[in-house]
C-alpha cells in the first residue's frame, strides 16, 4: 500500500520529477557512485552499494522506496530520459576534461555509451 502511495504522490509533485536540475544531479551521483562501487573487490559489492545507495537518498532528501519509485518513473518517460541522460553524458565528460586524468585511458567511458555498471570491467 505505501509503494502506490508513493508513486502517486511522487509522481505528482516529488521536485524530481519536475525538475531537470534535480533530476541530472540523482542521476549522476548514482553514476558516480556505480563507478566507484566498482573499484572494490566483488565480495565488498553488495555491503558498497548499500551505503551508496543510503547516502544517496540522504543527499537528495529521498528514501529507498522513493529513490526507486523515481528512477522507474523516469525511465518510464523515455522522451526525458534520453534527453537527461544525454545530458549526464555530457557532464560526465565536463568533469572528466575539468578533473584530468594521468593516462590516456578515459576515467568515463561514455563516448562508447557503456552503462555505467559495465564501465570498469576488464575485458580479458
Amino acid at each position: 500500500m505505501s509503494i502506490l502511495f508513493v508513486m502517486s504522490c511522487s509522481e505528482e509533485q516529488h521536485p524530481l520529477m519536475i525538475d531537470d536540475d534535480k533530476a541530472l544531479s540523482l542521476l549522476l551521483d548514482i553514476n558516480i557512485a556505480n563507478i566507484a562501487k566498482n573499484k572494490y573487490p566483488t565480495t565488498l559489492k553488495d555491503s558498497i552499494t548499500a551505503d551508496l545507495k543510503m547516502q544517496i537518498c540522504e543527499m537528495h532528501d529521498i528514501n529507498e522506496v522513493e529513490l526507486d519509485t523515481m528512477l522507474w518513473l523516469l525511465q518510464k518517460d523515455f522522451v526525458r530520459y534520453n534527453r537527461l541522460y544525454k545530458q549526464l553524458i555530457d557532464t560526465l565528460k565536463r568533469l572528466e576534461n575539468e578533473l584530468g586524468s594521468g593516462n590516456d585511458k578515459p576515467l568515463v567511458p561514455y563516448g562508447e555509451m557503456i552503462d555505467s555498471i559495465n564501465a570498469n570491467k576488464k575485458t580479458l
